[in-house]
């Protein structure tokens, strides 16, 4: 893989979500990986280069994505923002918890722009609940 494909993947891992679609045919060096995580660049770095980083690396390689971009991936990206505000995105969930401990959940794929907040449907009670175990481990253990 040359050194300008891959900076066109980081480019497009960072500047697009998980419910945005890439038609790029006269491009055919775009690859688009459903779920981003800028901690992952490193260690995707580090496996193409096939050289040792050190023991513990925050994130994980996206190379199995990139050898098989099509495939789905159960990975979840915590994202923290202003004080003690955490998310957690998904392919197809968001769960948003706020500081005061209020919550948001969006589904992706029916919903990309984020209009619909389910977090109090009693249909959805079981995925928030998954998700919000899910962040608690992932969010504790990045902090």
């Amino acid at each position: 893989m040359s050194l300008k494909r891959l900076l066109m993947i980081c480019f497009v891992l960072a500047q697009l979500n998980p419910s945005q679609a890439v038609d790029a045919p006269d491009k055919p060096s775009v690859l688009f990986i459903a779920v981003d995580d800028l901690n992952d660049l490193y260690p995707t770095l580090v496996d193409l280069c096939q050289v040792s980083g050190p023991g513990t690396l925050c994130g994980e390689s996206l190379v199995p994505l990139l050898r098989s971009p099509a495939s789905s991936t159960d990975r979840g990206v915590v994202t923290l923002f202003d004080l003690d505000n955490v998310s957690l995105r998904t392919e197809q969930w968001r769960l948003i918890r706020y500081a005061d401990g209020s919550e948001e959940l969006y589904d992706l794929i029916q919903d990309p722009h984020e209009r619909h907040n389910l977090a109090v449907s009693a249909d959805h009670a079981k995925t928030r609940t998954m998700l919000r175990d899910r962040l608690n481990r992932l969010y504790r253990v990045n902090q």
